[in-house]
């Protein structure tokens, strides 16, 4: 929800679907994620790629502007 827009299940079902792809538990992938985010770091491009493939279409076109900034 900090990256991209959505509601707060999707968020969930996103996270937890990143950390089937990624093979990271789910707790260390919205560690990362958040810290990142929160601090104006950037989200390791591994996260970033299995978020950008499990999120919502209508929530994908924000990637490239978090990407810039982060």
């Amino acid at each position: 929800m900090m990256l991209m827009p959505c509601t707060d299940a999707v968020a969930v079902a996103a996270l937890k679907r990143v950390s089937q792809v990624t093979n990271r538990k789910l707790y260390d992938v919205a560690s990362v994620i958040t810290t990142a985010a929160s601090r104006g770091k950037p989200v390791p491009a591994d996260l970033m790629d299995a978020l950008a493939e499990v999120m919502p279409p209508q929530a994908r076109h924000v990637r490239a502007g978090a990407s810039q900034t982060s």
